[in-house]
């Protein structure tokens, strides 16, 4: 081969990668808008939002596919062209209510593009003036005038139903920027509260904005608000310190928090002798009727004993071990609920008062509202199961915690992992409908993490379940169902839990670098998937069962069987290693067998938790005389995550006319 016709041959190779990339990034984004509902045309979706990756995974995308393009110097251009999105926190009152959602803005030439919640935006800003519209799945359409002024915008939203005649309302309109990651490694904050919170809300300003990583430093005050020091700082009834505003967090993730450090600041505790009414029958009430006297108690730091202060003969020698611990850890709760007391407990945490929230646990709490809104407080020297006595040992409290966000996952209960047990923690008005919220949270998190099917769940249940009575005073009583993680790590493909190997991965903020090591660890995940010779088994166990896959075919198949992306995945991979007669083996060789051959990745990048594969495949072509064969480029993406393979974007069979088709179109936009 003459040294021309190589570089003919390379040549050809190269644009037609860069017309798989092209066309990869367009179509992924249409399949990533097509999975939230928002446009099923193809040309009307082109013509309304070529351009625009301002999305969360869209932005990601574009980045990775940056990366990608910058080695292939024709294009790279391109990418300097691509603006990156400002986030805010958009609030608006519906009549006194306020309801919080992310919106994302890019502003190229005075035209506007992004997001409002979950819907794509168009507009404009001049000057210091902003317009933008955004339509909804059910076709209410949003209007936004809003005035800049630095960081912040203040207007008016009017939102037009789609009845007949329509119905028009008129609401303001606020937002803020949310604050960047700051550029270095993780930080360790030390933040001094000067107020406190006693009640969970989204209303309640954010005290402080922290990111996955960092590490914070800070002070509680006991449940009646009294610091260190003896100073009364707050009113009573669990004041918290906090919120604190996560990055990245969204509604429908997972806030992670780590309780790294737990320690007590003073030399006493306020308890009562009350035993709490929930507990008590007819005959121990009239016993119990003169009880429900402040005690205090002293606290030995040094022989890590807690004792009472003036105990009376038959108690003088009586103490307890200390055991520090968190009565409470809460995000802010859903939009439609009025603030919750601090005294209160429910889906989004709060007053739980289970007494394994201590040093080395992590609390696990749905996200509802944008940054979470993390709550901290109501510290307890020692308590035993239940908080029988109403009050238990209230003290202040240094504690020192991190968190970490998991996208994209819904679990019904909050959670709790120690070193040695996870713990679903059910809260509701009767102990039987707590321990029925703890044991569907409990199969939940089996089924999520495990695998395990309601069959295989009752099994492990029925053999190993631990109910513990976490909370009886309040409002809403607690029942936590505990399992031992040493006898689970046999159980399914998952290797332990994998929501705490999942927490603790970097996180993925718009802005993110991640270290060189991870990168290669997520790469090789993704080449695994391709690699000749994996197995069936080998090949669904690569795949997290909250798999999300952006292929609107493999979506419309899904729909039609009634199943999620992670059965549709198993099923479609079967079906290939059954037709292909590989006896569930070597399923990707497949086409080597009927001789083309296996693919072949020909450029890997990745980009946060991105991955972004360019491969090569080789196919019989059944047009064309037996032994003749063609290629194609297909463009790959996977979000990884816990060593996992999450969600998927991919193009679908590019053909000539396909090609065609993309770069007329391509042509006809003002944006590459």
């Amino acid at each position: 081969m003459n040294t021309s016709e190589g570089e003919t041959r390379s040549e050809t190779r190269e644009n037609s990668a860069l017309r798989s990339v092209k066309y990869g990034i367009w179509n992924a984004t249409l399949h990533s808008v097509q999975k939230r509902s928002i446009s099923t045309d193809r040309a009307d979706f082109y013509e309304s939002y070529k351009g625009v990756f301002v999305a969360r995974s869209a932005s990601h995308l574009c980045r990775a596919f940056c990366a990608i393009l910058v080695t292939l110097s024709p294009v790279s251009i391109l990418c300097a062209q691509q603006t990156l999105p400002q986030q805010w926190v958009a609030g608006v009152d519906f009549f006194g209510n306020h309801r919080y959602q992310l919106l994302f803005l890019a502003s190229r030439a005075g035209r506007l593009e992004g997001t409002f919640g979950q819907n794509a935006l168009t507009g404009a800003l001049n000057g210091s003036q902003l317009r933008f519209t955004s339509k909804d799945q059910r076709g209410q359409l949003y209007e936004v005038t809003a005035q800049l002024a630095g960081d912040t915008l203040t207007g008016e939203l009017t939102i037009t139903d789609t009845a007949k005649p329509p119905v028009v309302g008129k609401h303001v309109f606020s937002a803020h920027a949310i604050l960047k990651r700051p550029d270095g490694p993780p930080r360790t904050i030390d933040f001094q509260p000067t107020s406190y919170s006693n009640q969970f809300s989204a209303d309640v300003p954010a005290v402080l904005t922290i990111w996955p990583g960092d590490t914070i430093h800070t002070t509680t005050v006991d449940s009646g608000g009294v610091d260190e020091h003896g100073i009364t700082r707050a009113l009573f009834g669990n004041p918290q310190t906090g919120p604190f505003y996560v990055g990245p967090a969204k509604p429908g993730d997972v806030l992670a928090v780590h309780i790294k450090r737990l320690r007590l600041n003073r030399d006493y505790a306020d308890s009562l002798d009350a035993i709490a009414s929930r507990i008590k029958d007819p005959n121990l009430a009239v016993q119990a009727k003169d009880l429900g006297r402040n005690l205090r108690w002293h606290l030995d730091l040094k022989r890590n004993v807690a004792s009472p202060a003036n105990a009376s003969e038959n108690l003088k020698n009586f103490s307890v071990p200390l055991r520090p611990m968190l009565g409470c850890v809460a995000v802010a709760p859903d939009f439609g609920f009025a603030p919750f007391s601090t005294g209160d407990a429910g889906r989004y945490g709060g007053n739980m008062d289970y007494n394994d929230v201590v040093e080395g646990s992590t609390v696990y709490l749905e996200v509802t509202q944008p940054g979470a809104l993390l709550y901290i407080g109501d510290g307890h020297a020692a308590m035993g199961d239940g908080e029988t006595t109403e009050w238990a040992l209230e003290t202040s409290m240094e504690v020192e915690f991190s968190v970490d966000v998991i996208p994209g996952k819904f679990i019904s209960t909050p959670r709790v992992e120690t070193a040695s047990h996870i713990a679903a923690v059910g809260l509701a008005g009767s102990i039987d409908d707590a321990t029925k919220m703890a044991t569907s949270g409990m199969v939940q998190w089996l089924s999520q993490d495990y695998h395990l099917t309601p069959s295989e769940s009752a099994q492990v249940l029925g053999s190993m379940a631990e109910y513990t009575i976490s909370e009886v005073p309040d409002r809403n009583a607690g029942v936590v169902l505990r399992l031992r993680k040493d006898l689970l790590q046999g159980l399914g493909p998952a290797l332990g839990s994998s929501s705490t190997a999942v927490a603790q991965e970097p996180p993925v903020p718009s802005e993110c670098s991640t270290a060189p090591a991870e990168l290669q660890a997520e790469k090789n995940v993704v080449l695994d998937f391709y690699r000749p010779g994996i197995t069936l088994r080998q090949l669904i166990a690569l795949i997290d069962p909250s798999y999300v896959q952006h292929n609107p075919l493999a979506l419309k198949f899904a729909q039609e069987k009634h199943i999620n992306d992670y059965e549709e995945f198993k099923q479609l991979f079967s079906a290939v290693a059954a037709s292909a007669n590989t006896d569930s083996k070597n399923i990707l060789d497949a086409p080597a067998r009927r001789g083309g051959r296996a693919p072949h990745v020909v450029i890997l990048t990745a980009d946060c938790d991105l991955v972004t594969a360019i491969v090569q495949y080789t196919r019989p072509d059944p047009t064309a005389p037996p032994g003749t064969t063609y290629e194609r480029f297909a463009f790959d993406t996977f979000r990884v995550r816990g060593g996992k393979l999450v969600e998927h974007w991919d193009d679908e069979e590019i053909t000539p006319e396909s090609v065609e088709a993309t770069r007329k179109r391509e042509q006809q936009s003002p944006h590459p």
